[in-house]
């Protein structure tokens, strides 16, 4: 079995230069979905000493992007090996933006296992897994819920999480009716797909298929999404629903620092966007140091934050890191130190806000 890694660096000049051209610089829904805070790097950690028995992993990225940390050749020599696959050769060569679309067209990776586990770069597993706790032995992928939905009851539309629940419910009910399985709300976590789902969504819903895969952002409009794809896994018995209670979901107000994880849970969400503060971010970092301490094989060099927290066991920062000497190197942390690191360039969002302070004591100019 495979598994799919979607990752992009949204500050990347080329990346913003080619969306703004193709969005005529207008706003979208998924606009503060800014930054790169380096969470691919504990996704890989934990798929790799994790879930071992993985076939390939499949890195989809945007165009030329690649992660600079990451040694690519090392990466196609691995097991399981890491393979890069562009976003723009699942749709004919269009670049795509956003989530929604970029889900309806994994099952056209080249080679792709018939089920596969999905992973976005903010989802992790922090425990070691068996191949049975995804799959069945009769072949049947376990899919994960946190909830059941126990009413239809419609609720305000401005919110996105709501307005897709009710869609994709209505959308599944207008077509085949009250099903056997409860309708479960969609576990932002990593999951398991079927192709075989995809193809029979595309025979099921072809307009609203073509609109879903042409969106560029996550607008307000009638489409499908992932959640309908695994009504229909479970409609179609390619896999089967399994209420949890073994993941957890955290964003950013979540206070890191002091997150203690139950021995149960298996599967983190740490969803964050451009609100997350920036004096927060360390703290972050360290919090998944702790979870995936051990580098991934194909890892050139370590972040800033990996080598604070292997040497204090506490929260550091670049500057401090980066004025002490190197010293009493581990085992850990034996890989050299991103020097490029800048907190405030890699997150355009902290940078536009710190343009905005003004310059006052010679104290804040130093900084």
């Amino acid at each position: 079995m495979d598994a799919v890694i979607c990752w992009l660096d949204t500050t990347d000049k080329d990346y913003i230069q080619q969306k703004n051209k193709d969005f005529n610089g207008q706003e979208t829904y998924d606009s503060n979905r800014i930054g790169k805070r380096d969470e691919l790097r504990f996704v890989l950690r934990s798929l790799y000493y994790n879930l071992p028995w993985l076939r390939k992993i499949y890195l989809l990225t945007w165009d030329k992007q690649f992660p600079k940390w990451l040694d690519e050749e090392k990466c196609a020599k691995l097991s399981p090996p890491i393979i890069k696959i562009k976003r723009e050769i699942l749709n004919d060569g269009k670049y795509i933006y956003g989530s929604t679309a970029l889900e309806m067209l994994l099952d056209k990776i080249p080679g792709l296992s018939e089920l596969f586990i999905y992973s976005n770069s903010d989802t992790f597993v922090i425990k070691p897994m068996k191949q049975d706790e995804w799959i069945d032995k009769n072949g049947i992928g376990i899919l994960r819920t946190d909830k059941y939905l126990r009413s239809f009851t419609p609720r305000k539309l401005d919110n996105h999480k709501n307005y897709d629940i009710l869609l994709q419910v209505g959308l599944f009910l207008e077509k085949f009716g009250k099903p056997k399985f409860p309708f479960f709300s969609p576990n932002h976590q990593i999951t398991i797909l079927s192709k075989k789902a995809y193809n029979d969504l595309r025979i099921a819903y072809p307009k609203l298929y073509d609109v879903t895969i042409n969106m560029k952002g996550r607008e307000y409009k009638e489409r499908i999404s992932r959640l309908l794809l695994e009504y229909m896994a479970v409609y179609n018995g390619y896999s089967k629903v399994k209420f949890d209670g073994e993941s957890i979901y955290l964003n950013y107000k979540t206070d890191y620092s002091n997150t203690i994880l139950s021995k149960h849970i298996q599967l983190l969400c740490t969803n964050l966007n451009s609100l997350f503060p920036e004096d927060q971010y360390t703290t972050y970092m360290s919090f998944m140091v702790r979870l995936f301490p051990k580098p991934h094989p194909a890892e050139k060099y370590l972040s800033y934050e990996n080598i604070c927290y292997y040497r204090y066991q506490k929260q550091g920062c670049p500057s401090m890191c980066a004025k002490m000497p190197l010293q009493s190197i581990t085992e850990n942390d034996s890989l050299p130190i991103d020097n490029t690191f800048n907190i405030i360039k890699r997150i355009p969002y902290l940078l536009k806000t710190r343009k905005k302070r003004k310059l006052g004591s010679k104290q804040t100019r130093k900084r």
